[in-house]
C-alpha cells in the first residue's frame, strides 16, 4: 500500500567485479533488511561498550549486514563458556535489552578476545575458521569484506547508514520506533490480548457466529496461521505501516477437512488470500479484529459468549456465502 511505512530498509551489496553492470560497484537490486532485528542488535551497543565490548563502527556492522544479505549479521550463537561474554549478555538483559540483542554483543566480545589472542582479524574469527556453506575459510571471508566495504559509505546505502547511527543512539524517527516498538511486542506476544494464534482465531469466529454465521464458517476453515496474518497485517495498516508478505502456504489448504480443495499452484494460493483480505474489510468482521486490534499492551479482550458450532452441511461450491459490501 503506497504510502505506508516499511518494516525493512533497503541495502545495496557491493558488486567488486561488475558482475550486475552498475557503474557504482553495487549491486542493482536492493537487498531488504529487517530494522527490528537490526535495532535489537545496535541499540544494545552503547551499554555494551560501556561494559567491555569493544566498538564496531557503523560502517563495520553496515559492511556485515550487507555482506551476509541477513539483518542478524550472519551471527547464530556465542560462547556461553566464556564468563565475560556470558556476564555481559546478563547485564544487558537485565538493562531490558532484548535476549538476541543481548547475545549478539556477548558474540562480539567474545570474538574480539579470541581475535585478539590469536592475532587475526576480527572478521575471520566472526565468520568461523573452519569452511563456510559458501566454500570461503575464515580468512577467505575476511578479504571479502576488506574488497566491499566501500559498499557501506555509498550514496545509495545512505538510507541503511542513517539507520544504524540513529538506532545505536536510540534516536529513531517517530515511524522507526513505532515499527520497531509494534514489532517487538509482536514478538513477546503482547498484543492481541496476549492470545496464541488458535484463541485468536476462534475470538473471531465466536464472534461471529451469531452477527455473521457465513463469515464465521469461512474463517473457521482457514488455518490459524492464514488468520493470525490478516489480524497481524491489519494491525500494521492501522499504524500507517505496510502489510507483511503472506506465507502463502497457509492459504494453501483452507479448508482441512477436505483435502481435494488444497490449493493446487501458488496462484490458488493467491487467490485464497485476496479472498481472505476481502472478507476482512467486511464490516462484520472488521469489527471484531478491530476490538483486537486496539487493544493496548497487555490488555485483555472479553471473550463472545456464543461458542461457534460448524454446521453438519457446508456449500462447499461456494464457501463465502455471502456479498461484501
Amino acid at each position: 500500500m503506497a504510502g505506508l511505512f516499511s518494516e525493512q530498509v533497503k541495502g545495496y551489496r557491493a558488486d567488486p567485479k561488475g558482475r550486475y553492470g552498475g557503474k557504482d560497484r553495487l549491486e542493482t537490486l536492493p537487498t531488504k533488511l529487517d530494522k527490528n532485528e537490526m535495532y535489537n542488535i545496535l541499540s544494545a551497543f552503547k551499554d555494551a561498550e560501556q561494559l567491555g565490548m569493544p566498538k564496531v563502527s557503523d560502517e563495520q556492522i553496515a559492511n556485515m549486514f550487507l555482506n551476509e544479505g541477513r539483518s542478524d549479521a550472519g551471527f547464530n550463537s556465542f560462547n556461553r563458556n566464556n564468563p565475560k561474554a556470558m556476564q555481559l549478555y546478563e547485564v544487558l538483559k537485565e538493562k531490558g535489552h532484548t535476549d538476541f540483542g543481548s547475545q549478539f554483543s556477548a558474540a562480539v566480545l567474545d570474538k574480539m578476545q579470541t581475535a585478539k589472542r590469536l592475532g587475526k582479524d576480527f572478521n575471520e574469527i566472526w565468520n568461523g575458521t573452519g569452511i563456510s556453506q559458501e566454500g570461503r575459510t575464515g580468512a577467505q571471508n575476511a578479504k571479502r569484506m576488506a574488497n566491499t566495504q566501500y559498499a557501506a559509505t555509498a550514496p545509495k546505502n545512505s538510507e541503511l547508514m542513517s539507520f544504524i547511527t540513529a538506532a545505536r543512539n536510540n534516536s529513531l524517527s517517530n515511524e522507526d520506533a513505532l515499527t520497531v516498538s509494534i514489532a517487538n511486542n509482536l514478538n513477546k506476544g503482547t498484543l492481541f490480548g496476549g492470545m496464541q494464534k488458535g484463541e485468536i482465531k476462534d475470538y473471531i469466529v465466536n464472534s461471529l457466529a451469531e452477527s455473521d454465521p457465513q463469515a464465521a464458517k469461512y474463517i473457521n476453515n482457514l488455518s490459524e496461521g492464514a488468520v493470525y496474518q490478516l489480524v497481524q497485517n491489519d494491525l500494521l495498516n492501522k499504524n500507517n505501516i505496510a502489510s507483511r508478505a503472506p506465507h502463502l502456504i497457509s492459504f494453501g489448504q483452507m479448508f482441512s477437512d477436505r483435502p481435494d480443495t488444497t490449493a493446487k499452484d501458488n496462484q490458488d494460493m493467491i487467490n485464497r488470500y485476496t479472498e481472505s483480505q476481502l472478507l476482512f474489510g467486511k464490516p462484520t468482521v472488521a469489527s471484531a479484529v478491530n476490538r483486537l486490534t486496539t487493544l493496548p499492551v497487555g490488555g485483555k479482550a472479553e471473550q463472545p459468549k456464543t461458542v461457534y458450532q460448524e454446521p453438519s452441511s457446508f456449500n462447499w461450491k461456494d464457501p463465502f456465502g455471502f456479498s461484501i459490501k
